[in-house]
Formats: C-alpha cells, sequence, structure tokens
C-alpha cells in the first residue's frame, strides 16, 4: 500500500503498527474517540463468546485485520473500522467507558476454542476468587501490535464509509 504523496490534495493516508496499550492510552486522553451508539452496538449485538474469541486470537498470536482511523484537524482519531475488536479488546482490560465517562464491567473469558484452560479467567482481579491472566499473557494483549491505517482529509468532512471507501481504493 502506497500513501498518497501530494499533502496539498488535504487526503493522504498513513500507515503505522500501533499497539493495544498505545490504543488504549489514547483513548484514556481523549484522543480516540469510540461512538456510544459503536459501544452500544458491539455490547449488545457481540456476546461474550465472539468479544473472548479476540482475545484468545491475541493470545495466540493469531493475524489481527488492519484497523482503519480517521484523523481529525485536532490530531485525534476516530474509528472507521475495527470498533468490534477495539471495543470487545478496551472492555476487557477495563478501560472501555460508557456515555457517562463511568468504566464499563471487564467480562471473563467465556467458551474459547482452544485455548479452553483460560475459560472464566479476567484481565484484573475483583474478587478474591478471580481467575486472572498472568502478567505475561496480560503483556501479550497490551503489546499485541495492530496494524492500523490512518486516513487525513483535513477541511473534507466525510462520512465513515467515505473514508473507509476511499482507503480501500486508494
Amino acid at each position: 500500500m502506497q500513501n498518497i504523496v501530494d499533502l496539498n490534495s488535504k487526503e493522504y493516508r498513513d500507515r503505522y503498527v500501533i499497539s493495544v496499550i498505545e490504543l488504549a492510552r489514547l483513548y484514556c486522553q481523549g484522543k480516540l474517540h469510540i461512538k456510544d451508539e459503536d459501544i452500544n452496538k458491539v455490547l449488545s449485538k457481540w456476546d461474550f463468546t465472539q468479544r473472548s474469541a479476540i482475545i484468545e486470537a491475541i493470545l495466540r498470536k493469531m493475524p489481527m485485520s488492519s484497523i482503519i482511523l480517521h484523523q481529525n484537524e485536532d490530531m485525534s482519531w476516530d474509528i472507521v473500522d475495527g470498533f468490534k475488536r477495539i471495543i470487545s479488546i478496551f472492555q476487557f482490560i477495563g478501560v472501555l467507558k460508557d456515555e457517562n465517562n463511568n468504566k464499563i464491567e471487564p467480562y471473563d473469558l467465556n467458551e474459547l476454542q482452544v485455548l479452553t484452560k483460560f475459560n472464566n479467567y479476567k484481565f484484573l482481579r475483583k474478587n478474591e476468587d478471580d481467575l486472572i491472566l498472568t502478567e505475561e499473557q496480560k503483556r501479550l494483549i497490551l503489546g499485541c501490535m495492530l496494524q492500523t491505517d490512518i486516513i487525513k482529509t483535513f477541511g473534507a468532512n466525510l462520512l465513515p464509509c467515505q473514508i473507509l471507501k476511499r482507503c480501500i481504493y486508494v
């Protein structure tokens, strides 16, 4: 994939590899935006088994599809594609917040297909008898590197579907 070289065109793309912990840091600082409607959609339509499958893929070091972000003029980012993966990861590690800025309850890993011994494990201990991942496993999740395409369309108000279409065809 190539970047568009005419930076005067007000539209170009960069490709980065960004860790989960870096994306989480940006989210906690308010520099990575996730729409409340996207959070609600994932939480209502994706069950814990589907969300757990994302974490299992990370623990198994499986490749993930690219995340596509749109960079705003204030240098913050909006998620265009990949919000199910990001929301699933952020909820599991305990950083996802609702529209009132309250943390959303993290979930236990559930119905894993291969790493079945990790069913009912959590990222963070809430109760004394909770099963939690080891520090090494937590580092694997937080250090997971995600291929990220960043679309910059300064001065153009594009809908997410327009940004995605431009990313695919550029």
